[in-house]
């Protein structure tokens, strides 16, 4: 389980962000989304210790080898980009659902959920990608 985190960072809120949209309960939505923060932030503390201590972590996606498949490349500095990105995720993602409560109206904010889950993957995609196309692509 601990060789799969670095793609649990990308799959777990693209997962997610579906699941916001067909909730639509506002309730439902926040504990779905504050969950997910919550999940990403342990499984970036995870990632750092694992890198501190056995080193560079690479994750081909499919096992295909890194120049025709993606590779997830996490070296010390990315985890620490990824601790930064959980962390200010963990403290500003439930503050920004409920501001969001006072800006959108109440029909229209599981989209805003979605679309934070779906920025939140973007953002550990782009930090922990091995190649420049998939900073991209993500």
């Amino acid at each position: 389980m601990m060789t799969h985190l670095p793609v649990f960072l990308v799959i777990v809120p693209l997962l997610a962000a579906p699941l916001a949209l067909l909730l639509r309960r506002s309730t439902a939505v926040q504990t779905l989304v504050s969950l997910v923060l919550l999940h990403q932030l342990v499984v970036a503390v995870q990632l750092v210790g694992r890198v501190f201590e056995s080193g560079v972590i690479s994750y081909p996606i499919g096992n295909w080898p890194p120049p025709w498949g993606i590779e997830l490349f996490v070296d010390p500095l990315n985890a620490l980009i990824v601790l930064l990105l959980a962390l200010i995720g963990a403290i500003v993602g439930p503050w920004s659902l409920s501001a969001a409560e006072q800006e959108i109206p109440g029909r229209r904010q599981h989209v805003f959920s979605a679309l934070l889950l779906l920025m939140t993957a973007g953002l550990y995609g782009m930090s922990v990608t091995g190649d420049a196309f998939n900073v991209f692509v993500f």
